[in-house]
Formats: C-alpha cells, structure tokens, sequence
C-alpha cells in the first residue's frame, strides 16, 4: 500500500483508506468516495487530498459546507502534516504519513551492537555505558502504524516490536522476540520484510481467534482483551 492513508470512526468502527500516490483520496457522502460517510452535514463531493511532489495537499470542495484541519478553516487548499485531523462537515478524519513519521536512529552499543534511544546513557539490552558510542547515521522508516479509535498511535520500526498485555494494552519496547514474549501477550514484529502477529490467548485478527502466527496487512484489525488495533503497514 502506498505511504499515506486516511482514518476515521464510521458506525462506532475506526476505518481507514490509503490515498495513492498517483490519484487523489476523496471524502464526502457520495457513495463511491474514498472516505465515504453518509452524514447529512457532509457534502457528496466535501474534500480531497493529492499529492503534490513530496506532499500531500486537502482541497476544500464543498459549496455550502466548512472543511477544517486541527481546527482552523480551510477555504481553497492547505498541505497536510503527519496526524492532522480533517473535520468535514461532523466528520473528523485522520491523515498519517508514514514517511513523515520516520525517526533519527540513537547510538549503537559497543558492546552487543543493539540501537539504543537518542539520550540513553546506558545500553537497554546490556547495560553498558554508551558514552562515546557511535552515533547511527539516517533515518529509519516507520514500517507499520497501529491505531486505536481512542486514537492511541504505535509507530513499529524495524528495531522494534510491539507488545501487548492480557487487556490489550499495548507498548513498543526495543527488545528482541525472545525478550518480548516474556510478558505472556501476543506481539507485532517485523521479519524478512514481513509483519507478523505472534498467537496468545484471548487475542484475535479481523474477528477470528489466533491458532497461530499470523502475517499482517493493510487494515487488519488486532483485538486483545477489550482493546482494538488498526494496522497501517507501509509498503515502498
């Protein structure tokens, strides 16, 4: 899927649409629009998002209804930043970037070679001391953003891995498999380019109970306890 998508609540349901990178994402009531939510105060045609070069751009459409981001009205077109909420009409409506989200990568231990967090003084895994480590030189690329329709928002790296306790709560540590399954509760984690959701009781994957590990795509939903996850992947 492409790098950038939209989400938003529907019916008491957190639902998401990407937005290609060669056509524009709609939003309003008609039936076949991208974000298509059938609510009086939304216009058929109401906005739209484009890329322009290495942005992407909402364009007000609506005659007789306000498009607003984070608040503040639009009355032509503004450039979206990573996490901007769109307010159509009642609706309001998500924009992720995932290229945006992209963080600098910390320090690299002496000692066993794992990254550590910018501003860690000690390594996480072996506990020796990062002074005068090396810093790691770029920027690594979110490869999946988990969300919740409390708007909750998990950023996976390939360093990463995302965990889950037995009511669902969910937080990202920087250990490895072996370290992150101690706590009981299935686990997202990236693997030869894939990601993958490790079983656990009481977990589920669009509605059906986890006999085994799972692959994960774009829209899947992840429920532990009363807890529920949207997958966001981003693919190059």
């Amino acid at each position: 899927m492409p790098r950038a998508a939209l989400t938003w609540i529907d019916d008491e349901q957190l639902c998401v649409a990407s937005i290609p990178d060669d056509a524009p994402a709609s939003i309003g009531r008609a039936t076949d629009a991208t974000v298509s939510i059938e609510l009086p105060a939304l216009s058929r045609q109401h906005a739209r998002v484009v890329r322009a070069d290495e942005r992407f751009v909402l364009e007000h459409l609506s005659q007789t209804n306000p498009t607003l981001v984070n608040g503040e009205s639009v009355e032509a077109s503004r450039p979206l930043e990573d996490h901007d909420v769109i307010e159509a009409g009642p609706a309001a409506i998500t924009f992720h970037d995932l290229d945006a989200a992209a963080r600098e990568l910390g320090v690299a231990c002496h000692h066993c070679g794992r990254e550590n967090p910018v501003g860690q003084y000690d390594c996480w895994y072996c506990g020796s001391s990062l002074v005068n480590a090396p810093t790691m030189v770029g920027r690594q690329p979110v490869v999946c953003r988990v969300v919740s329709a409390d708007g909750e928002r998990f950023d996976l790296l390939a360093s990463n891995t995302l965990t889950f306790d037995g009511e669902g709560v969910a937080s990202m540590t920087m250990d490895d498999a072996a370290s992150a399954a101690s706590n009981g509760g299935p686990r997202i984690e990236l693997r030869d380019g894939e990601l993958w959701l490790t079983p656990a009781h009481g977990a589920r994957a669009n509605g059906e109970a986890l006999a085994a590990e799972r692959r994960l795509a774009f829209s899947d939903v992840v429920e532990v306890g009363s807890r529920r996850y949207l997958c966001i992947p981003r693919a190059d």
